[in-house]
Parts: structure tokens; C-alpha cells; sequence
């Protein structure tokens, strides 16, 4: 892998002249290789073609799109017009649109972890604003415990908006009350975030079968039932008229009804927003709009093998 890294590096520098700033990923502490059919920016010097990265370069695309591509095989393509930190574990997100395939995207304080080497797509709206969407395969979004905030399903997009409340703040989901069977536990699929919350509280018993909104704190000092991710303690239950009916028990938390599994009477119905410790999230119908594009207006330099 390092002696691919290098030849790649020594023709297109060799291409392009003494822009170059990098020629190998085989220098010492190099973790990967960006590479553009014209220039780019690391750690503000202009590149032609491509540079090697050291753990936290920064990188900035103009006109022309660029690929990183790191030790073991990660690779994150960054749009036109957007810009980020490349380290050996992960991508920092400052501004515009990236692709990655088997890294991490941190973006606004939230971490978007691709699933099954999966390639997801996350785009920058604002410092508090950001869209995450899975063609194909999924991603997990966790926040900065490591909790985990949304699932991104296949063919699916979410938008993320930090409401500035902190952590702290209450959490707000909608979903349908079922009991596991043989067990005092009483789980919820959020809708929109597809992730599976056992909920206590003293309405929750009465309300099992029935589609519900519910606002409560999370208990990040229990454990919840097997199958379910959060643990919420219901501060307020209220009834969704928009919402559908569930089976009443299941055999385990990881069947709860909702986003990832059929509803009685057929699937959701209506738009809802989840509140998750001060994280908006809304799902986005027809797909993100890119803040850049993943197409050069240069030609592409040509390689030797």
C-alpha cells in the first residue's frame, strides 16, 4: 500500500512541477494522499495534483474536487468550494460537502460513523446545520459521548440542526409503545431517527400499541434492555393522531415497530422532528443539495503505472 502511495505521489508531483509540496506517503508520519485533476490547499500552500498528508492537514478545494485517500484503504472525496482536517482515524468537516467510504465524519461536534464500509455523504449548512445521507449502505451519527443520536438508513437523509441548549436538554421522540415480552421493559422506535429507546415513565404502560410523542431526559447512568440504545425517562406523554397502531409486544427490543420495521396498518404517516439532547433532527425528502460538486472543470492529470 505505501509503495502505491509513493508512485502515485512521485508521477503527478513530478507532473506538476515545484508546486508540489509532497511526493510520497512514505515520509515520515504521512497518513494518506490527496489528489486533484488541478489544485487544491494543504495547510495553506497551493498544490498541483496531489500532496501527502500528515495526521491533521488541512485541506481546502476551489473549482477542482479532490480525493483523499488514507493508509488501509479509507478514502474521502471532498466537493468543490468545502474544506476539512484529514487524521488517521477520522475527517473533520469545516465547510462545504464530502463523501467517505470506512472513516469517520466529524461535523458540528457529532460523529457520522459509515456502516459495513458504506459511502455517506454529509453537507455543511451552517456551524450549526449539517445533512447526512446514505445512497447506499447506512451510517450511525453519535455526539460527543459516543451516544447514539440517529441512524441513516439506506436511500435515506437527515438534517441535524444544534438548537444551543446543551446536552442536557430534553429529548423529544415520536414513536409507537411496545412491551418486550416476559420483561417489565417498554421500548419506542423513534421515526425519524430510527433508533430504539426503552422508556420509563408513568404513562407508559397505558399507552402500549399506541403511537405517541414523548419528552424525557436521558439516563446515561443505566443500562437499557437488550436491543435498545437510550434510556429515556418519560417527563411528559402525549397522543400522535398522525401516527399508527404497533403490535403491543414483541419478543425483543430490536423489533420494535416504526422506521425500520412495518406498523401495524401500513408504514408512517406525517413528518416529525426528533429532539435528541439538543439536536433537531427532521428527515429531508429528495436528498441534500450539495454545497459543491464532485466534478472537475480541469482534466485529469495521467498516472504510469
Amino acid at each position: 500500500m505505501h509503495h502505491r502511495f509513493g508512485r502515485l505521489a512521485l508521477v503527478l508531483c513530478a507532473a506538476a512541477g515545484p508546486l508540489c509540496i509532497a511526493a510520497s506517503t512514505n515520509n515520515s508520519g504521512a497518513i494518506g494522499l490527496a489528489t486533484t485533476s488541478g489544485s487544491l490547499s494543504v495547510d495553506n500552500a497551493t498544490v498541483q495534483g496531489s500532496a501527502s498528508l500528515l495526521n491533521g492537514s488541512q485541506i481546502a478545494t476551489t473549482d477542482n474536487p479532490s480525493q483523499v485517500t488514507l493508509r488501509g484503504g479509507a478514502r474521502v472525496d471532498l466537493a468543490t468550494q468545502s474544506s476539512g482536517r484529514v487524521y488517521a482515524d477520522h475527517f473533520v468537516l469545516e465547510h462545504g460537502t464530502s463523501k467517505a467510504r470506512g472513516v469517520t465524519v466529524v461535523v458540528n461536534g457529532l460523529r457520522v460513523v459509515p456502516q459495513d464500509r458504506s459511502e455517506v455523504e454529509v453537507t455543511t449548512e451552517s456551524s450549526t446545520h449539517f445533512g447526512v445521507q446514505a445512497a447506499g449502505g447506512w451510517a450511525k451519527v453519535l455526539n460527543g459521548r459516543g451516544a447514539l443520536v440517529a441512524e441513516v438508513m439506506r436511500g435515506s437523509a437527515l438534517s441535524f440542526v444544534d438548537q444551543g441548549t446543551g446536552a442536557g436538554a430534553p429529548t423529544q421522540i415520536t414513536g409507537c409503545v411496545q412491551q418486550v415480552k416476559g420483561t417489565n421493559s417498554y421500548v419506542v422506535r423513534d421515526e425519524t431517527t430510527n433508533v430504539i429507546y426503552e422508556v420509563q415513565g408513568p404513562d407508559i404502560a397505558a399507552n402500549v400499541g399506541k403511537n405517541v410523542q414523548i419528552t424525557g431526559g436521558l439516563v446515561t447512568t443505566g443500562t437499557p434492555v437488550t436491543g435498545a440504545s437510550q434510556l429515556l425517562s418519560e417527563t411528559s406523554l402525549t397522543g400522535n393522531p398522525n401516527g399508527k397502531g404497533c403490535k403491543p409486544s414483541i419478543p425483543a427490543a430490536a423489533a420494535a415497530a416504526g422506521a425500520g420495521a412495518a406498523a401495524v396498518g401500513g408504514g408512517l404517516s406525517g413528518v416529525t422532528i426528533a429532539i435528541i439532547s439538543g439536536v433537531a433532527v427532521a428527515g429531508v425528502i429528495g436528498g441534500l443539495a450539495a454545497a459543491g460538486t464532485f466534478s472537475s472543470s480541469s482534466s485529469s492529470p495521467t498516472v504510469s503505472q
